[in-house]
C-alpha cells in the first residue's frame, strides 16, 4: 500500500523493495489463513508463515510515515510551499480512505455481503490513508515555504502523536465497543468497533508516526535499531501479560510493548530491503520494487483469491503443500500484473514527453 513517493535514488529504491518484500509477506499471510485446513494450523510450517504474517501490517504504515518523512524533505530542497504540500498530503490520505471505502462496497457487492458492517468496513486502507492526513494535518505548517526547521518539527511531533494515539488506545478501544447505532460506523476508522472495525486508526497510527519521526538511517545501522527495539518491545510485552496479567487486546496497555515490538519487526524489513538494493541482481529488484510501487493493485487484485467468491470452494480444504503450490501461482500472477502496470505507466510518461517536445 503506497503512500506519497518522494525523491529517487537507492533511498527509495530499497524502500520500495521493503515494500514489496511487505506485499509478498501480505499475500501468504492472507492466502495460507484463508486456504489451509484445520487439521494442518498446528504444524511447525504453519506457524512459521503466522510469524511471518506480523511483518506486513506495521511495515506498510512504518513505510508510510518513512515517505512522508521523505516527501517533506524533498520539499525542503525546493523550497515548496508549506501549504501546499500540506494540502496535497492531506488530499492523498483522504483519497486512500475513500478509495478503501470503494473498494469495500465492491467486494461486499460481489461477494454477496451488502450489510452496514461489511460496506463501511473499516481496514488497513483507511488506517495508512487516515494516518497520512493526520500526520500531514498536525506535522506541516499552514504557511511559509518548507525548511530544515519544518522537517525537524514533523518529527517531533511524529513522535508526540505516535506515543499519544498508543496511550489512548485502551481508553477509546473500550469507548469503541460501548457504542451502538450509527455512531459504530462514523467511529469505525478511528477506534476499534467490534464487527465493523478491522485496523483502527487509534493505535496505527503509531507505526506511521515512527516512520516519519526516525531518520532514514544505513542498512546495518536501521537493522540493529530494529533488533533492539523488536527485543525490547518483545520483552516488555511478555512481561506485561505473563506476568502483570494484561490482557492481549486494544482495550489493555499492553498494546503500548506491543505496538513497540512490531516497530522494531518493520525497521528490519526497511534495513533488508536497503540491503538489498544493489545485491540481488536487477531482474529481482526490478520485481520487487514493481510490487511495492503497486501494492495497492497487488491488495485488490489477491483477497477474492483468498476470501472472495472465488475462494469459497477451497477455503480452509488445502494441505500446506497444496496451499503452497497455489500461493505461488497467485504471487506471478500478482507480480506479473505489477510489472504491466509497471509498463503501462512508463509508455504513458514516453508519450507525455513525446506530446511535450511536439508542442
Amino acid at each position: 500500500m503506497t503512500s506519497a513517493h518522494a525523491t529517487t535514488g537507492p533511498r527509495v529504491q530499497g524502500i520500495d523493495v521493503a515494500r514489496g518484500l511487505a506485499t509478498l509477506a501480505m499475500i501468504q499471510t492472507h492466502a495460507y489463513d484463508a486456504w489451509v485446513r484445520d487439521d494442518a494450523r498446528s504444524t511447525l510450517a504453519f506457524r512459521v508463515t503466522r510469524v511471518i504474517a506480523t511483518l506486513a501490517l506495521p511495515t506498510f504504515l512504518f513505510l508510510a510515515g518513512v515517505s512522508l518523512a521523505l516527501r517533506v524533505e524533498q520539499a525542503c530542497a525546493r523550497a515548496e510551499s508549506a501549504a501546499t504540500l500540506r494540502a496535497a498530503l492531506i488530499r492523498r490520505g483522504l483519497g486512500l480512505v475513500l478509495l478503501a471505502y470503494a473498494y469495500s462496497a465492491l467486494g461486499a457487492v460481489f461477494d454477496h455481503g451488502t450489510n452496514l458492517p461489511t460496506l463501511l468496513r473499516a481496514d488497513v486502507l483507511h488506517a495508512i490513508g487516515l494516518s497520512v492526513a493526520t500526520l500531514a494535518f498536525l506535522g506541516l505548517p499552514r504557511s511559509g515555504d518548507v525548511s530544515p526547521a519544518v522537517l525537524r518539527q514533523l518529527r517531533g511531533r511524529a513522535v508526540v502523536i505516535g506515543l499519544l494515539s498508543w496511550l489512548a488506545c485502551p481508553p477509546l478501544s473500550q469507548l469503541g465497543h460501548d457504542l451502538h447505532g450509527p455512531m459504530r460506523f462514523l467511529a469505525a476508522p478511528f477506534v476499534e468497533v467490534p464487527i465493523v472495525t478491522r485496523m483502527p486508526l487509534i493505535p496505527l497510527l503509531g507505526w506511521a508516526a515512527a516512520g516519519a519521526a526516525l531518520p532514514l538511517m544505513a542498512a546495518s545501522r536501521a537493522a540493529w535499531v530494529g533488533i533492539a527495539t523488536a527485543a525490547l518491545g518483545g520483552i516488555t510485552f511478555y512481561a506485561a501479560v505473563h506476568v502483570a496479567g494484561l490482557p492481549s487486546a486494544r482495550t489493555s496497555y499492553a498494546i503500548v510493548p506491543n505496538a513497540t515490538e512490531l516497530v522494531g519487526r518493520a525497521l528490519c524489513m526497511l534495513a533488508l530491503g536497503l540491503a538489498l538494493v544493489g545485491r540481488i541482481g536487477e531482474r529481482a529488484e526490478r520485481t520487487l520494487v514493481s510490487l511495492g510501487r503497486h501494492s495497492l493493485l497487488v491488495y485488490a487484485l489477491h483477497l477474492p483469491f483468498c476470501y472472495g467468491l472465488m475462494a469459497r470452494p477451497f477455503q480452509h480444504t488445502l494441505s500446506m503443500s497444496d496451499a503452497t503450490l497455489a500461493l505461488v501461482l497467485l504471487t506471478l500472477g500478482c507480480i506479473a500484473v505489477s510489472v504491466l502496470a509497471d509498463g503501462y505507466a512508463a509508455s504513458r510518461r514516453s508519450q507525455a514527453r513525446t506530446t511535450q517536445l511536439g508542442s
